[in-house]
This record gives C-alpha cells, sequence and structure tokens, in this order.
C-alpha cells in the first residue's frame, strides 16, 4: 500500500548516466572541494527523490542509503584540493 514500484531501466542508459555524472563530478573536483561535490550531488538527488516519492518511499529510500555499504574510490582518482 503507497509503495511505488520503480520503473525498469536499461542497464545501457543508466551505466551512460552514471558515468556522465562521474566524469562531471571528477571535473568539478580538480578545481572545489570533492566534498562540496558529493554535499551537492546527494541534495540533488534528494530533492528528485522527495519529487517523485511518496513520503514513505522517501523514508524508505533513504534509510536504504544510510544502511548501504560502500566503499570508497581510491583516494588517488579524486583530485584533492586540501
Amino acid at each position: 500500500p503507497g509503495t511505488i514500484q520503480p520503473p525498469k531501466y536499461s542497464n545501457d542508459d543508466l551505466t551512460n548516466i552514471y558515468q556522465t555524472l562521474y566524469e562531471t563530478s571528477l571535473k568539478l573536483s580538480e578545481s572545489s572541494d570533492p566534498g562540496m561535490v558529493a554535499a551537492s550531488l546527494m541534495a540533488i538527488g534528494s530533492r528528485i527523490y522527495k519529487t517523485i516519492l511518496t513520503p514513505e518511499d522517501y523514508d524508505r529510500i533513504m534509510e536504504r542509503i544510510l544502511k548501504t555499504d560502500v566503499q570508497p574510490y581510491k583516494k588517488e582518482t579524486l583530485q584533492w584540493t586540501k
């Protein structure tokens, strides 16, 4: 009840969007603090989810994000400005 089924996206579409955002983020990280880039991406993603999801689904996805174990990028991949 109230749960939206996620649309089925092609792997090619997802890969293309991910790669484009990743490359853009790397470029921005060369001239800006990578933390600012990450914070901006998180804020944009949260706003998009808030727009397209029910409040319950938004809370569920944010909880899933919080609990998902991710591996860091190799530090030499990002151009740290500090």
